[in-house]
């Protein structure tokens, strides 16, 4: 193979590896955006874990309450 030949073939085997790696940059994009949804998503569980938490404590105590 010739300087010349051996040139051509880094040169595509870059252009290659610059194209995975813009890809792999696509994929980390996605799984941080992903990541940042799921985030919220515990959030709002447990607020509403904790609110349904309350509102049956609350019920329980007005029951006994009530029956005396």
């Amino acid at each position: 193979m010739t300087p010349e030949e051996r040139i051509a073939a880094l040169e595509v085997e870059m252009r290659q590896t610059r194209e995975d790696l813009h890809e792999i940059k696509e994929d980390v994009r996605a799984i941080r955006q992903t990541l940042a949804e799921a985030r919220g998503g515990w959030k709002l569980i447990l607020a509403v874990g904790s609110a349904s938490a309350v509102l049956g404590g609350l019920a329980a105590k007005l029951g006994i309450t009530w029956r005396g």
